[in-house]
């Protein structure tokens, strides 16, 4: 097994007990973990690292630029359930960070993962929030697997095959958008949670705020429009203009553009969207949220005639970013959802 990975860049070593007050200013506190919890878990790292290399043939390696020795991260993968399936992990000090450094350590370690002949696949997770690690997992070539409930946090999960992986060539790519299929289970999901967020809301705060000041209702029939207005474009098929370039953005990407987009427009702008809804107060939450189910099933449904290629090479308009292809629109809807359930709880009292 090999003691050493090296890149054009860095070299990664082995663990040692001796890496262990340098991973404490690395690795993260998990969830429900205290300081004194990690330190003890970090004491324990080269053992359990080494048990790893023992029966799997790998563990976790120290990060250090070549011909210097500050350790500047680690990547590593580990067994989990399934030693046939190992799960990429990946941190960096912050001194580090902002050079390619992370995604180039796991790519290394993908190549090395894969030359050995047990391994079926490669899986990664993430907070949601956490765009720079999609970023990674996106540029070593790992593909969108599903969002939800993993290991009992929210999480983003990304996954290559052997077969996708000697595909590509191994090779570094850069971030992909989502495929059709993909992005079907990410709209159908997206819609899913929104709806049983919004039905969560008592009445007597749904039914708040008008269409300047927008409440949950204006929210939620704002999302439900949204999906109608794209749906009519996805009907419209090839009477859609040609995309500019035909290529689309990654989900990265258009994550950065359109959050920077809402962001720097003004008041004005918000308040001339031109799908702001009418709410009819006699119209129950569960009500609204199914109508939001419903036009989510018709632009899915809408989405059963296109092909890979149309949905880059066909355009539609969107008020914030300009023309957009169709599958950075589609890119585009989880993340308007969520942005939207965000604003709402940002506003309801605690």
């Amino acid at each position: 097994m090999k003691h050493e990975l090296l890149t054009q860049r860095l070299r990664l070593r082995r663990t040692t007990s001796q890496d262990s007050v340098e991973l404490l200013q690395i690795a993260p506190l998990r969830a429900g973990e205290t300081i004194e919890d990690r330190a003890k878990r970090l004491a324990d790292h080269a053992s359990v690292s080494d048990r790893w290399f023992a029966e799997h043939g790998y563990g976790v390696w120290i990060i250090e630029e070549r011909g210097s020795d500050f350790a500047m991260g680690f990547v590593g993968a580990k067994p989990n359930e399934d030693a046939r399936e190992p799960e990429l992990m990946y941190g960096l000090h912050e001194r580090a960070r902002g050079n390619g450094y992370a995604a180039e350590a796991a790519h290394a370690l993908m190549r090395h993962l894969f030359s050995l002949p047990a391994t079926a696949s490669i899986w990664a997770q993430a907070d949601p929030d956490n765009h720079a690690s999609w970023r990674v997992m996106e540029r070593i070539g790992l593909r969108f697997d599903f969002r939800g409930i993993f290991k009992g946090e929210d999480s983003v999960v990304y996954r290559l095959m052997r077969e996708q992986y000697f595909r590509t060539g191994g090779e570094l790519v850069e971030p992909t958008p989502w495929s059709l299929a993909e992005i079907l289970t990410a709209l159908e999901l997206s819609a899913s949670k929104t709806a049983e967020f919004f039905m969560s809301i008592p009445e007597a705060q749904f039914f708040t705020g008008d269409a300047q000041h927008w409440g949950p209702a204006y929210h939620l029939g704002h999302l439900t429009m949204t999906y109608a207005s794209v749906t009519r474009g996805l009907r419209a098929g090839r009477r859609l203009p040609t995309h500019g370039t035909g290529k689309s953005r990654s989900t990265y990407e258009m994550g950065m553009i359109a959050l920077n987009a809402l962001a720097a427009a003004p008041p004005e702008k918000h308040l001339a969207n031109p799908l702001v809804p009418t709410v009819d107060p006699s119209i129950s939450a569960h009500a609204m949220a199914v109508q939001l189910i419903e036009a989510n099933a018709s632009m899915r449904t809408a989405l059963e005639t296109w092909t890979e290629e149309a949905l880059d090479t066909r355009a539609m308009p969107h008020p914030y970013l300009g023309p957009i292809t169709v599958r950075e629109m589609l890119l585009f809807m989880p993340m308007h959802d969520g942005h939207h359930v965000s604003g709402v709880k940002k506003r309801l009292p605690a």
